[in-house]
């Protein structure tokens, strides 16, 4: 047999339940949506461990681009100081290769006697400016 429940605690029911029942539902939808919302973007914001990683990374980053300029910058400068002013007292490379380059014939250009004679120009004869 049925129990029976004594309601005459309950307010009674004047159409308003059904009413808030209904808005509670519709707000019950728009928090889950929220919800998911919140959800999604947490998953994409890092974690105290991807920070820390990400630290680590751009440490060694930081240090590995360090040690490559460093090493850089010394074999450019042995480079420059080697072979860009030679050793007292003995010929570079570049000294013994231009000493024993066969050097072209002179040219040598004869001029007669007598033909860097000046001439006075003849009487009436017109002389134009020289042009600079």
């Amino acid at each position: 047999m049925p129990q029976e429940f004594d309601n005459s605690h309950l307010p009674a029911e004047d159409g308003r339940t059904e009413a808030r029942v209904t808005r509670l539902e519709a707000d019950g939808v728009e928090i889950r949506e929220r919800l998911i919302r919140i959800e999604t973007r947490l998953e994409q914001t890092a974690t105290k461990d991807d920070v820390e990683r990400m630290g680590a990374t751009i440490v060694k980053w930081c240090i590995g681009l360090m040690f490559g300029f460093t090493t850089s910058t010394i074999v450019v400068m042995t480079f420059v100081l080697n072979y860009a002013s030679p050793p007292q007292g003995r010929f570079s490379r570049l000294e013994s290769i231009a000493a024993t380059a066969v050097q072209p014939a002179p040219i040598i250009i004869t001029i007669p006697p007598g033909a860097l004679q000046w001439q006075p120009a003849p009487e009436g004869a017109q002389t134009s400016p020289r042009k600079p």
